[in-house]
């Protein structure tokens, strides 16, 4: 059998396998937004306990050099008395921490522990500043 020959056999295999395999599944119809239900998403629900953070790093520090001396991310609250979980690597090393509260209010924060397996951190926000 020729090259040419095997080249055309491998084309109609190939052909024929496509034309056998199944078409793509049928996507759903996407939902129109007009339809949503009234009320609080859930993201409304949650987000008085969403904090954004901003933190300061010395420059003299190893964790400087690859994330930089200033930071900023979110935290979320655990409790009523200002202990937050965040992201260890956004507060390894700090010196300083700011926390804003979904009201807009500001608060200082500092770093209670950090669970470097799971790559948490543990804040505790300054509650005697909080607004009652």
């Amino acid at each position: 059998m020729g090259l040419a020959r095997i080249g055309v056999v491998a084309v109609l295999l190939v052909a024929g396998w496509a034309a056998a395999a199944p078409g793509p599944a049928a996507v759903p119809p996407r939902p129109d937004p007009g339809t949503a239900a009234e009320g609080p998403s859930a993201v409304d629900r949650v987000r008085p306990a969403v904090v954004g953070l901003r933190v300061r790093v010395p420059a003299d520090r190893l964790s400087a050099v690859t994330l930089g001396t200033e930071r900023s991310g979110t935290a979320v609250l655990l409790d009523r008395d200002g202990l937050a979980v965040t992201v260890g690597y956004l507060v390894l090393e700090a010196t300083w921490l700011e926390a804003r509260l979904d009201t807009g209010f500001t608060v200082g924060a500092r770093v209670v522990g950090h669970d470097l397996e799971s790559g948490l951190a543990l804040i505790r926000l300054d509650a005697t500043r909080a607004p009652c």
